[in-house]
């Protein structure tokens, strides 16, 4: 089986887009499934990163952009892999102009993952998305084989802006952790800047993800300057702007000292990040997943999730999280009871990475897309 993947922008800076449409086809790469990339941007690290990961060559990466279509070798082999019939396609990330342009060249069946782009946050209220879905995308939906939602959550919200759509299913995103980096970072330590506040009894909060007013990192800020047993780092990057407004709030409440801003990090620090802490906080307005709460639990980190993410369900119903309130109370209160709770003791991460690891490793998923690729 072949599957090609169409993802507009497939950089690391582009978060959760890029690094869901990796896991679904690591996920399939333990099936045996070809793997065949056609996206607009690429930058060479991610590059490199998708070829070590997925194992395929180069050539399985189509890259259209200004400088690769002058090529005419590339375009013999872009054509050659369109014009086959039987194809299977699978699109994520939509609002752009691939969506309008492939599915009037391919013949195969193709697959719709929005990831959260039509989902209340992402759709309601851009009113250039809903100009674009009418005139564009309305039809691409409607002639696909199916849409793909990371969750429940998502696929209501969707449904509420766009309709019922002819074929749905739901397939969490998968995490697939490089299991090098894990032995490596397995053990607790204390190279993050936290010896001396760790030492003196502080837990250790963490969030990861790109920095945005989505992400809610004002009221977390608010909410740990009312716990004061808490230490918190902030991975991710963002607008300089907003990202100079949060730190300072972080100077007016007097919290500058127990916070870490650690910016865009890889995944041998985010993996070493997560060992080192004792909680997680996704206190977004909302996510149509929020695979980085599924990560820390996934490494037995207890995790506080707000009510306008998806996968905190999902988390929840296996005990491996604490829903909140995404005001500044609710978020304060979560904190304080899971900080009372000691959830967060080494012996019980064992058995919390154990469930979580079940219902969203790799096979799961992928043996999901198989048959949703099969039928």
């Amino acid at each position: 089986m072949k599957i090609i993947f169409v993802v507009s922008d497939l950089n690391k800076e582009n978060g959760g887009k890029a690094h869901a449409a990796l896991a679904y086809m690591k996920a399939l790469r333990q099936f045996d499934v070809d793997i065949v990339i056609i996206c607009t941007k690429i930058d060479f690290d991610f590059k490199r990163k998708i070829i070590e990961d997925l194992g395929i060559c180069p050539n399985s990466i189509y890259n259209i952009s200004k400088l690769n279509i002058t090529s005419l070798s590339f375009i013999k082999g872009l054509l050659s892999i369109i014009i086959k019939k039987n194809n299977k396609y699978h699109f994520h990330g939509v609002f752009d102009w691939l969506a309008f342009i492939l599915p009037i060249l391919i013949s195969g069946d193709y697959f719709i993952s929005p990831h959260g782009m039509l989902n209340a946050y992402g759709y309601s209220g851009s009113r250039k998305k809903k100009l674009f879905y009418n005139l564009v995308l309305r039809k691409f939906f409607r002639k696909s084989s199916g849409v793909v939602f990371t969750s429940e959550k998502e696929q209501k919200e969707t449904i509420l802006n766009i309709g019922v759509q002819r074929r749905e299913c739901i397939v969490p995103i998968p995490v697939i952790f490089n299991s090098k980096i894990v032995r490596l970072n397995s053990g607790k330590s204390n190279l993050l800047q936290f010896g001396s506040l760790r030492a003196a009894g502080k837990i250790h909060v963490g969030t990861i993800g790109r920095i945005e007013t989505v992400k809610n990192i004002e009221n977390l800020l608010f909410a740990v300057a009312e716990t004061k047993s808490v230490i918190l780092s902030i991975a991710g990057d963002g607008d300089p702007r907003y990202l100079a407004r949060l730190r300072q709030i972080a100077l007016k409440l007097n919290i500058e000292d127990r916070v870490v801003w650690h910016g865009l990090i890889d995944e041998d620090y985010k993996i070493q990040l997560l060992f080192n802490l004792d909680l997680y906080v996704q206190a977004s307005w909302s996510e149509s997943f929020g695979l980085a709460a599924l990560e820390a639990a996934m490494v037995g980190v207890p995790v506080l999730c707000s009510t306008g993410v998806a996968v905190s369900t999902d988390l929840h119903s296996i005990g491996a999280c604490t829903v909140c309130d995404p005001s500044v109370e609710g978020i304060r209160a979560g904190l304080d009871n899971l900080c009372r709770s000691g959830d967060f003791q080494e012996e019980n991460r064992q058995s919390l990475s154990q469930k979580v690891g079940q219902k969203f490793c790799a096979n799961t998923v992928g043996s999901l897309l198989v048959a949703l690729y099969k039928d």
